[in-house]
């Protein structure tokens, strides 16, 4: 109802309009209370289009389509537009789907649509760059840790074969499902220099993937510090990357304000991650934890 993008949310197979938003009804011409409840197709020239391509979706063969349609505003006047439909949720023979529309006279809408249509329905990760998969997943484990909202600049794919800069801020929405909600926000003109605080963090991340890549390698064992093999220690295999690294930095006698230091991490997300890590694995504290550890490794 709220979104900035004239966006439907329709009910199949009865194509019955469950809700809009106040862009769709400007756009179409009408009021919402007036479009709810309405058949979608009702809004479309090409009646017998609409209707073939909604049931091939209400039928499963496809999970969604783009489309030109001419559609009919509440003034008579017909509206040359670009319509998106992507599958929301499938339950039985019943089934929930977003209507976006684009008028041809508004590119900025159609650049916004095209870039919402391609991100539906679609896992995270499937539209994250391969180079940025890692920082991403840093920035899920950082927010699922301290429980807030994280930031984080990343290549997010548009169009086929090209890819957006964008600021993406992510956080949970749902502690015991694991939920977590995400936005995208304009990065700034991608083809512009990176501002310098932008500029570490990447290469913050960049500096921790050759890191870990190097710690991999053994190249550091002989600095006083290594991940214990998991199969001596039950619980090790369950933590998440920066958990293993917090582990092998505390191995390095490394303590919670110089982890935090190297990780670019506060001391209370570093305590977080011990706290997570010392449940994982059975102990209740740090002594208990590295005890453990050298008894069995």
């Amino acid at each position: 109802r709220n979104s900035s993008l004239a966006i439907l949310l329709i009910e199949l197979p009865s194509r019955q309009i469950v809700e809009l938003s106040q862009r769709a009804a400007a756009i179409l011409g009408s009021q919402p209370l007036v479009l709810r409840g309405e058949d979608v197709v009702s809004i479309s020239e090409q009646p017998e289009a609409t209707t073939r391509a909604l049931g091939a979706v209400a039928d499963g063969v496809v999970d969604g389509y783009r489309a030109r349609r001419t559609l009919r505003s509440g003034d008579g006047t017909d509206l040359q537009a670009t319509g998106w439909v992507r599958v929301l949720e499938r339950t039985g023979d019943q089934a929930s789907a977003l209507y976006i529309v684009t008028s041809a006279s508004t590119e900025s809408d159609a650049s916004a649509s095209q870039f919402t249509a391609e991100c539906l329905v679609a896992p995270l990760l499937d539209i994250v760059h391969c180079h940025d998969v890692a920082k991403v997943l840093s920035a899920i484990d950082d927010a699922e840790s301290n429980d807030a909202q994280v930031e984080v600049l990343a290549r997010l794919r548009g169009e086929p074969h090209t890819w957006q800069r964008l600021r993406l801020a992510l956080g949970p929405v749902d502690d015991e499902a694991r939920r977590f909600g995400f936005t995208f926000a304009p990065a700034g003109d991608t083809t512009a220099p990176i501002a310098p605080g932008e500029r570490v963090i990447e290469l913050e991340h960049r500096l921790r993937r050759i890191a870990r890549e190097v710690e991999d390698a053994g190249v550091v064992t002989e600095l006083g510090g290594r991940f214990p093999d998991p199969e001596t220690v039950p619980g090790l295999e369950a933590l998440t990357p920066r958990q293993r690294e917090v582990v092998t930095r505390l191995l390095r006698g490394e303590r919670v304000p110089e982890i935090a230091r190297g990780m670019f991490l506060s001391p209370s997300t570093v305590r977080n991650h011990l706290a997570n890590l010392f449940r994982k694995v059975g102990v209740h504290s740090q002594s208990e934890f590295l005890d453990l550890v050298r008894q069995r490794d």
